[in-house]
């Protein structure tokens, strides 16, 4: 039986802790809902004209179902483990987790759970994460002026940050896209040697928030996205680092 607990290849880890190392007995047998993924269409009808309208697309919510196995010795130690199991799974918000046949990170957190049937000592049973952003993710990633060519490349990044040092003097800083030619605008007297920081749909400049600053007419701000090959330039820096994480469905 020892081979049996060999770490599964499709190993979970939740919040940081593998299920199938932290639970002796343990073994993550299968995986549903990582495959194909299709977009949610609202659509309208008019009448005399053959077929519909698509009028929007968005992506829905993904639920993962784990299915696993789990053996002990007795029932007392059964209900220890079933009680760990409960307690690992457990968080207030989403969570990172990921598995081990699977390159990238995803995030969600408990949704549901089917014990394995009976009062058994062995036995299989599933639960659900449900990831209300469903795309997958990679490791952190950091790239200079330019987002390196990806190999999921219809897909927005998702930026974590993007920071320049100030070189050259001027009140008025102009991020901007190449390719697609959208700016972020912020006026403000700025220095050689000021830092800039964009994170989170914030703006902080030498760590204080410069939100306010930002030219909200003029610029792209909350639609400021980045692709693969995309390159960024700033009128008052050369150097911009972009921290940033590849993503496909």
């Amino acid at each position: 039986m020892e081979s049996y607990y060999k770490l599964s290849k499709s190993a979970i880890t939740f919040n940081g802790k593998c299920l199938d190392e932290e639970i002796k007995g343990y073994m993550t047998l299968n995986v549903i809902g990582r495959q194909m993924f299709a977009p949610k269409l609202e659509s309208q009808e008019i009448r005399g004209r053959d077929g519909d309208i698509t009028t929007s697309l968005s992506y829905p919510a993904r639920d993962i179902e784990v299915q696993y196995y789990l053996q002990a010795e007795n029932n007392r130690e059964w209900l220890q483990k079933m009680k760990k199991l409960t307690m690992l799974l457990q968080s207030k918000e989403d969570v990172e987790y990921s598995f081990a046949d699977e390159y990238g990170v995803r995030f969600g957190r408990l949704s549901g759970f089917e014990d394995p049937p009976y009062d058994w000592n062995a036995g299989i049973g599933k639960f659900t994460i449900h990831s209300q952003d469903p795309f997958l993710y990679s490791e952190l990633r950091e790239d200079t002026n330019k987002i390196k060519e990806l190999r999921y490349d219809y897909y927005p990044v998702k930026i974590e940050s993007i920071s320049l040092m100030v070189g050259v003097a001027g009140n008025k800083l102009v991020l901007k896209n190449a390719e697609t030619g959208n700016r972020i605008i912020v006026n403000d007297d700025f220095k050689a040697g000021d830092k800039m920081v964009f994170r989170d749909k914030k703006i902080f400049k030498n760590n204080k928030n410069m939100l306010a600053k930002l030219d909200y007419v003029a610029s792209d701000f909350f639609d400021f996205d980045l692709y693969s090959g995309h390159s960024l330039s700033c009128n008052l820096a050369s150097q911009i680092k972009i921290e940033y994480r590849e993503k496909v469905l």
